[in-house]
């Protein structure tokens, strides 16, 4: 039985097969809950401008991403020649998202009763778990059902709905079968900024973890991990939010980066910034 096994990473690539998993692996890293979304039939062009929106907000090079895209791509497209597919999503938004997409790519008859998932806990992700623990994972996995696949292809249609916020807000207000999706997409909604102080939750979360002193990337990758671990940052993602945060509310100094005077006044509800435009959700919004 051909077996593939899918994750929103290359952590687990090596260690599957050491904890006994028999299968070929796929990682599958395009940060969906960013960029453009919207499917129109153009799928060369959507890949390219997916591309486009990586290489800008994460500074990678633009073919290289379009390579990686193209390959994650067409690996979803062969997926029919498994017998058997195991997703490996976590409970946070960057592979909720993914996770909608995926099904969407399966909702067709043909991959009914192939689909299965490992049941992410929504505390510890796959990736810090010793190889014993992957190995003890066997014999976990839950068999996906046709109403499962429908459901998350049709959160995946609102959420890509073309430049659509309606639709976004629609989908996070109803209720999905599965278990970490809800939660999901309700804290992408906090990625909007706010009115009261223009700031995303991201962006506030890094302010808050600068009241204390400068702070190095892993360190506060592990403080905003800990107060906000349904979006659980990837350090990619959280160097964007820094550079768009650089010289108002962030200086940097070398390895670490401290607050400004504006950044203070703004932890301090003194100050409002101006929020900068952004793509979330499919939508990408300019604010005053």
């Amino acid at each position: 039985m051909r077996t593939l096994h899918l994750r929103c990473g290359d952590d687990l690539r090596d260690r599957l097969s050491a904890a006994g998993w028999d299968g070929d692996y796929q990682s599958f890293v395009d940060p969906l809950w960013q960029g453009p979304a919207w499917v129109d039939g153009d799928h060369l062009g959507l890949l390219m401008r997916r591309a486009r929106f990586v290489a800008a907000e994460y500074g990678a090079d633009c073919a290289d991403a379009y390579q990686r895209l193209s390959m994650e791509y067409a690996a979803l497209e062969n997926a029919h020649l498994y017998d058997r597919i195991v997703l490996w999503c976590e409970h946070d938004v960057y592979d909720q998202i993914a996770l909608i997409r995926i099904l969407h790519a399966f909702a067709h008859p043909d991959f009914h009763g192939r689909i299965f998932t490992i049941p992410a806990d929504g505390v510890r992700h796959f990736g810090a778990m010793e190889t014993a623990e992957l190995a003890a994972l066997h014999g976990t996995e839950e068999a996906v059902d046709a109403a499962r696949i429908a459901a998350g292809s049709a959160c995946w249609q609102a959420f890509s709905a073309f430049e659509n916020p309606q639709a976004l807000r629609d989908a996070c207000q109803q209720t999905w079968p599965w278990p970490h999706l809800d939660a999901a997409l309700a804290r992408l909604q906090e990625e909007f900024p706010s009115p009261a102080d223009g700031l995303a939750r991201s962006e506030r979360g890094v302010l808050q973890a600068l009241t204390d002193g400068p702070r190095t990337l892993p360190d506060m990758m592990r403080v905003l991990h800990t107060i906000d671990p349904v979006f659980s940052i990837s350090d990619l993602a959280l160097l964007a939010v820094l550079r768009r945060m650089e010289n108002t509310l962030l200086h940097r100094d070398g390895a670490t980066w401290r607050l400004t005077q504006v950044g203070e006044t703004t932890v301090a509800g003194t100050t409002r910034v101006s929020p900068t435009p952004r793509w979330i959700g499919g939508c990408s919004t300019r604010f005053s």
